[in-house]
């Protein structure tokens, strides 16, 4: 039997509140540190994500890549993404549709 998260936490936050009004310090400290563990049980906020770094593919570029790798079949795809500013997957994708 699994228990959610959310009630968890209260059950935390519960037991943190019956600590911190005792009067020993000790307990009072566990009380603390289950208030802390309570509230690391929420979920962090989304992570933005880094802008994308390629350059977007234009039908111009696209030529391009293709006219290279044709002028050029022994050059890598990493080779050629460089210097498009592209992946070396963006590559391949122009290369093999």
């Amino acid at each position: 039997m699994s228990t959610p998260i959310p009630e968890i936490r209260e059950c935390l936050h519960a037991l943190a509140r019956r600590c911190i009004m005792h009067s020993d310090q000790d307990v009072q400290d566990i009380g603390l540190m289950l208030r802390y563990l309570a509230e690391e049980t929420r979920r962090r906020p989304a992570v933005t994500r880094a802008p994308p770094s390629s350059a977007p593919v234009t039908e111009e570029t696209r030529r391009m890549v293709i006219a290279i790798h044709s002028a050029s079949p022994d050059m890598r795809m990493d080779q050629i993404a460089a210097m498009f500013n592209m992946s070396q997957g963006r590559v391949s994708e122009i290369l093999h549709p």
